[in-house]
């Protein structure tokens, strides 16, 4: 039956105008000119929603602190706005929170949030006339949710309240929480809802060594593991001291045990990186062993190497077997 409209009602006939009301269409000019930007390489990018989860007691609040501490120093943001409903005054004297206020008065601040008044703060904060160049760090996530944290449909629309921050130019971090893990094995699941994942830009699991044969007493490594790897996040490794405040990024600490780790690593990925199908472990234990031959250094070989490599699995690379050749196959991730 045909549709009778009428005639004195506006009615809308183009698709084009209908959806252009509800979005800014794309041109080509407009993808060109998108920028590649970031905060720190491969890490950190602006204008995005990143969480960072690990199991209680692994340092993701110290961590945070003192990576604030280092984008005030590099000037990566005008303003950065760290709301704490986690910690208490007197655990963040111990980290010396009160010197790094001293040194960014203007420029750092630092709330103790009341969890009773929390759960309508990121709607007040989509009303701020200033996010854009901003970074808000929410220590930790759970605080500021009141609904449950397995519903799907509940923490996507809670979440969306941090993309519309985003929208409005903010960069935002978020801490979260793991379930309980087995002494023997962490599985890197973080608490709740897969939304939480779906939400962010990037997700790092974040794990801590407190002694390493380069580190000194004072210093800690922590090692962040994207689980999503959007523009070009990869794995990334830093180094606190908590004596100077001092924190760099530093992956070459990832292979540090001794040489034949580095060498063997370093190999592994040059050759990884020329075949970005993968390669057999026939083939990568041949090339490795004429690259080492090469040069005259030591490498990992045998069972030694594919220790080595499941180490890394799914951080650096995957590895996959082929039922068809009965063989596995090592590809680097990114490639």
């Amino acid at each position: 039956m045909k549709m009778e409209y009428n005639s004195t009602q506006s009615v809308e006939q183009n698709i084009h105008d209908i959806i252009s009301k509800f979005g800014l269409e794309a041109t080509s000019e407009m993808i060109n000119n998108t920028k590649d930007e970031w905060i720190i390489p491969n890490f950190l990018a602006p204008q995005t929603i990143t969480m960072i989860y690990a199991s209680a007691g692994a340092g993701k609040s110290l961590f945070t602190l003192y990576l604030a501490k280092f984008l005030l120093q590099e000037n990566k943001f005008s303003q950065i706005h760290y709301l704490d409903a986690d910690n208490s005054p007197r655990v963040l004297k111990d980290r010396n929170l009160n010197q790094i206020l001293d040194s960014f008065k203007d420029s750092f601040h630092y709330y103790f949030i009341d969890k009773p008044k929390n759960g309508d703060i990121l709607t007040h904060l989509s009303k701020s006339n200033d996010l854009d160049g901003a970074l808000i760090i929410i220590d930790s996530i759970r605080n500021f949710i009141n609904v449950d944290f397995t519903k799907d449909d509940k923490i996507t629309s809670f979440l969306d309240r941090l993309q519309k921050l985003r929208t409005l130019g903010a960069t935002i971090i978020f801490l979260h929480h793991q379930p309980k893990q087995s002494e023997e094995e962490n599985n890197k699941a973080y608490k709740g809802s897969t939304a939480f994942m779906d939400s962010v830009d990037e997700g790092y699991y974040l794990s801590l060594i407190k002694e390493h044969s380069v580190l000194s007493a004072s210093e800690l490594f922590f090692t962040l593991e994207p689980q999503k790897f959007r523009f070009d996040m990869a794995v990334s490794n830093f180094i606190i001291n908590t004596d100077n405040f001092k924190f760099k990024k530093d992956d070459s600490l990832l292979f540090a045990n001794n040489d034949i780790a580095r060498y063997t690593a370093e190999y592994v990925i040059k050759i990884l990186q020329k075949h970005t199908d993968g390669l057999p472990k026939s083939k990568l234990i041949k090339e490795l062993k004429d690259l080492a031959f090469r040069d005259d250094v030591e490498v990992y070989r045998k069972n030694s190497l594919w220790r080595f490599m499941d180490k890394f699995k799914n951080r650096l690379w995957t590895i996959t077997r082929e039922a068809k050749h009965n063989t596995i196959r090592y590809k680097l991730i990114n490639s």
